[in-house]
């Protein structure tokens, strides 16, 4: 998870090199999310409602990735 987070961080470094720090906040805001998320589903002994929650952040972030992803492969003409 922490490798991830890392490339995550690289990733959002490069959105604002090209411009796009709302996306690149909007990214990093989603990690800390389900890092959080995550570490209270741990927690709770794996409470069923954080799990979901944290299983629905996965898939927020994910799709973040993807338009990440899309926008960096993007030319800037």
């Amino acid at each position: 998870a922490w490798a991830v987070a890392g490339a995550i961080l690289f990733l959002s470094r490069r959105l604002r090199a090209r411009g796009e720090t709302g996306l690149a906040h909007g990214l990093l805001t989603i990690v800390l999310a389900q890092i959080g998320l995550g570490i209270a589903t741990l927690l709770s002994g794996v409470a069923i409602p954080i799990a979901v929650g944290h299983q629905a952040m996965g898939a927020f972030l994910l799709a973040a990735l993807v338009v990440s992803a899309h926008r960096l492969g993007q030319s800037r003409g």
